[in-house]
């Protein structure tokens, strides 16, 4: 896991505002450190950069919706993602789960049992990718030390040009328009 076991990092990827704010203030009420995205190419930018221990992923997500976030994690990483959705359908529940989700949680769920669901997530201790580190040729990105090498001189970054390097290192051969890319 990237954070301790004791303050677990929940990512809540959810375009609803109000659903949002009260999943991250009840979640923060039991130490779980918590960071936002409000749509989806937002949620693979955070997610890439190897900071949580377990998305929220709602499907209906902007910009991407979330079955490809979810396919896109899966690509990628081993990160526990829950889905919370208005889809209730059995076919729909047995589909996700079949595309990596680790849970599947119909809106609207009580808030009580989205955190022991994630307890659960958590205790199976799924791992993570073998390494924070990213490497195109010469070229290294590592996600956990915020450190990017080229031919192994070191390159100084600001926070948001590290955050955007990583992720478009992770998500390579892909084109992201402006709006994508911008938090």
């Amino acid at each position: 896991m990237s954070a301790s076991r004791q303050n677990p990092a929940i990512l809540i990827a959810e375009d609803d505002p109000g659903s949002r704010t009260a999943t991250r203030l009840f979640l923060q009420r039991f130490g779980y450190r918590v960071g936002e995205a409000t749509d989806g190419p937002g949620t693979l930018r955070e997610a890439s950069l190897g900071r949580y221990d377990l998305v929220l992923l709602d499907l209906g997500l902007p910009g991407l919706d979330g079955e490809d976030v979810l396919l896109r994690l899966r690509r990628d990483s081993a990160l526990p993602v829950i889905v919370l959705t208005g889809r209730s359908e059995e076919q729909e529940r047995i589909r996700l789960l079949d595309l990596g989700a680790d849970d599947y949680i119909v809106k609207p769920f009580s808030l009580p049992e989205l955190e022991a669901r994630i307890r659960a997530v958590l205790r199976r201790g799924q791992p993570q990718p073998a390494s924070g580190r990213i490497e195109h040729g010469d070229l290294v990105v590592d996600r956990h030390t915020h450190r990017v090498t080229k031919a192994g001189k070191p390159i100084e970054l600001t926070p948001k040009e590290f955050d955007l390097l990583a992720f478009l290192a992770a998500n390579p051969d892909q084109v992201f328009t402006r709006e994508e890319l911008l938090p």
